[in-house]
């Protein structure tokens, strides 16, 4: 078995873990399973009782996490070249490699959203940074690079993908402020604190434990028992 077939096959297992948590317990909380991807996230977080155990579950999931793939987690010089333009730049609280869901993103900040063309609203918040090196060129790298905008794009949230050799260009700037917030407004803090919330989610549907979610859910392990679901 290839490296890249070996990697599918576990990304299937993580997605076939998340969808069957997400549809067990929208059948336990009787939300309707027909939601899009997004939507159920949503309504899964409104009906968090625990979030100060959410947020401690999710650092413990990380930290597992970054452990077991600690070889794929190196900052390269261009990393940390971008980190230093975007917050010179843009003035925003930039997070370092952020797990949501099965996905270890480069970069991503919940400070801005993009508005919708017209009326109120948003149709993302929050912003993932990809830096791209010379491997993404391989057409194996790019499915991936592909099917991971389209997961984190189905979550709601935007995808900026730049090359090393664009962070290293002298005369190369991040669009100003101002240009950006034509596209894009800042979120408030209610807006940050529930993305946070979702994001949080995803990554412990995916690798949390089912004794976490029942705690985050104040749902009985007879509950999740009676639902399929093993505590």
């Amino acid at each position: 078995m290839s490296e890249l077939e070996r990697e599918i096959k576990i990304e299937q297992a993580v997605w076939a873990r998340f969808l069957s948590r997400s549809n067990e317990l929208a059948i336990a909380m009787k939300i309707s399973k027909k939601n899009s991807r997004l939507n159920l996230v949503k309504a899964l977080s409104r009906r968090i009782r625990d979030f100060g155990h959410l947020c401690e579950s999710y650092e413990i999931v990380c930290k597992e996490l970054a452990r077991s793939q600690s070889a794929e987690m190196i900052v390269t010089p261009s990393e940390h070249d971008f980190k230093r333009k975007f917050a010179y730049t843009w003035r925003l609280i930039l997070q370092e490699q952020v797990w949501i869901g099965n996905l270890c993103v480069d970069f991503f900040t919940d400070g801005l959203g993009q508005k919708k063309n017209e009326g109120r609203g948003f149709i993302t918040k929050g912003i993932v940074f990809e830096i791209d090196g010379g491997a993404h060129l391989r057409p194996a790298k790019a499915r991936k690079d592909i099917h991971k905008e389209g997961y984190l794009e189905s979550l709601g949230i935007s995808v900026w993908r730049l090359k090393d050799s664009q962070v290293y260009e002298y005369d190369w700037v991040f669009p100003t402020r101002s240009r950006v917030i034509k596209e894009f407004k800042p979120l408030c803090s209610r807006d940050r604190d529930r993305l946070r919330d979702r994001f949080q989610l995803v990554t412990l549907l995916c690798h949390g434990s089912d004794h976490q979610l029942a705690r985050i859910f104040a749902l009985s392990p007879t509950l999740f028992c009676s639902q399929g679901l093993k505590v």
